[in-house]
């Protein structure tokens, strides 16, 4: 799910951490 990880820290690095 690489995708959809990379969208995710795309939209919110932040939330990712």
């Amino acid at each position: 799910m690489d995708s959809a990880s990379s969208i995710s820290v795309s939209f919110r690095p932040e939330c990712s951490k």
